[in-house]
């Protein structure tokens, strides 16, 4: 789903950003809500405070809620520049 964010809340215990959808193919824009890990798993895989802000576009990868509403659990964001935001729950082995 390709978007624009609207707020950020970077808090314990897991992180959501509220998203506008693009408007395509004849449908309106929609506001989903996304939830993602928290700041320490996002932290740890580099993720920062600043690493997705209000007005960033982007492609949101997500798992859908089972009610169907608009929003589900973030698992990854493609940034027009090419760089891709993921995460792991567990640390890299160096």
């Amino acid at each position: 789903m390709e978007g624009t964010v609207k707020t950020v809340n970077w808090t314990n215990p897991h992180i959501t950003f509220v998203i506008e959808s693009d408007a395509k193919d004849g449908q309106p824009a929609q506001t989903w809500v996304f939830e993602v890990s928290s700041p320490g798993v996002l932290t740890r895989s580099g993720w920062t405070k600043h690493s997705l802000q209000p007005g960033d576009h982007a492609v949101f990868h997500y798992a859908p809620l089972r009610d169907g509403k608009p929003g589900g659990f973030l698992m990854k964001v493609d940034l027009p520049d090419g760089k891709e935001l993921s995460f792991s729950f567990s640390p890299t082995e160096q």
